[in-house]
């Protein structure tokens, strides 16, 4: 039996279809045939539907069309408000046939409409079985519309949470960690108040942990504008502001400390101490125009042949540039990244400001002199 995609069938037809089709492949209940009619008789349609649903699982064991009963079954649930029940259940963990189950959904996402709300439970759908099959590039190309529509659709708070948690939850085992860290993120900033904060106390610390394990991430300030972040009192802060600090004895410090507890949170050390090693050099290129190799082999606790192979490292993180001056051993900065801006920064560039300014005011003086000298020799 197949053709579920007529169109041209009233609902109660398209539903009794659906119920006999299900009663001869479920096997298990011989009285579903009779159960179905009974409350077709009495015109309880979404209750049958709602049971249809139940037996999905039976469909992907039939040798049927399943996209064409899935379809059925999509279309009959949209008319019957019951798109939340379909949406959970395709997308539940019972394995088999996850792309046909994802085009289903995909459909079904499309076709709403932007402001009905079900669309965000068909979403968290696809995303689930993206996350099955390995699959989270199929959904992340379409991120940027994201908060448009689930401003349009009136999601709640709740809604918003779980959506941002399973694109964190999906992305993150798949290794997409930009795009992980953006939806941790997200999450984290619908928290406000102090209880709140509490319940998310989990989440802030994965951030951080994520954070710190990137090896591209080398901006930790901003991870403190999160309220359940800066609320943290917990060993991942503390690791946090080791980062922040950019300094190799302090990170070396935490270690002694705190034992093995790097890998209970799923850091490596040597990574962790690479990227480290790669900020406090970036930070001492920040305080110092020019630095010695024998200030660079100090600061890192490195040996004096891996001087040029760290300065290579840093350009290649991109948080510095700078020329190697062989002759005397040192580099010259030309530009430099600083993970945190604190007062002894501003004051710098507040300097360098005013420098530039009387330098700027000085060549604006010599113009005017110059062009005052070519006005009178022509005369």
């Amino acid at each position: 039996m197949s053709g579920f995609s007529s169109t041209d069938l009233t609902l109660d037809a398209q539903v009794a279809e659906l119920a006999n089709f299900t009663a001869n492949i479920v096997k298990k209940d011989k009285d579903l045939a009779a159960q179905y009619e009974a409350k077709l008789s009495e015109g309880q349609i979404a209750e049958v539907v709602e049971l249809l649903i139940k037996e999905i699982t039976s469909f992907f064991a039939s040798q049927n069309d399943l996209t064409s009963l899935l379809n059925s079954l999509t279309n009959v649930a949209q008319q019957l408000n019951l798109v939340t029940s379909l949406a959970t259940a395709l997308s539940s963990e019972d394995r088999g046939h996850e792309v046909t189950r994802m085009k289903v959904l995909c459909t079904l996402f499309n076709n709403l409409e932007r402001t009905n709300a079900s669309r965000v439970d068909v979403y968290i759908g696809l995303w689930r079985l993206c996350g099955r099959i390995g699959r989270p590039d199929a959904l992340i190309g379409q991120l940027g519309d994201l908060e448009s529509w689930l401003s349009e659709c009136g999601s709640t708070i709740e809604q918003r949470r779980a959506v941002f948690k399973i694109v964190h939850d999906v992305c993150q085992p798949a290794g997409k960690r930009k795009t992980s860290r953006e939806f941790l993120t997200k999450l984290l900033e619908t928290y406000d108040s102090d209880a709140e904060c509490d319940s998310a106390k989990s989440e802030a610390d994965m951030l951080i942990c994520e954070s710190v394990a990137d090896p591209a991430s080398f901006e930790f300030d901003s991870l403190l504008n999160i309220k359940p972040v800066a609320k943290l009192q917990s060993t991942p802060r503390e690791l946090l502001d080791v980062f922040k600090a950019g300094d190799l004895q302090k990170f070396d410090n935490f270690l002694k400390t705190h034992g093995g507890v790097l890998e209970g949170l799923g850091l490596n050390e040597e990574e962790l101490r690479r990227k480290i090693r790669l900020i406090s050099l970036a930070l001492l290129c920040a305080k110092q125009g020019e630095v010695t190799f024998q200030t660079i082999v100090t600061t890192l606790a490195i040996e004096d042949d891996d001087v040029e192979l760290w300065i290579i490292d840093v350009i290649r993180a991109g948080l510095v540039e700078l020329k190697v001056d062989q002759v005397n051993s040192k580099v010259i900065v030309s530009r430099s990244s600083q993970g945190t801006f604190e007062e002894g920064a501003w004051n710098d560039l507040k300097t360098r400001l005013s420098v530039w300014q009387k330098n700027v005011a000085h060549v604006q003086r010599v113009l005017t002199n110059v062009r005052m000298q070519i006005e009178v020799a022509s005369r």
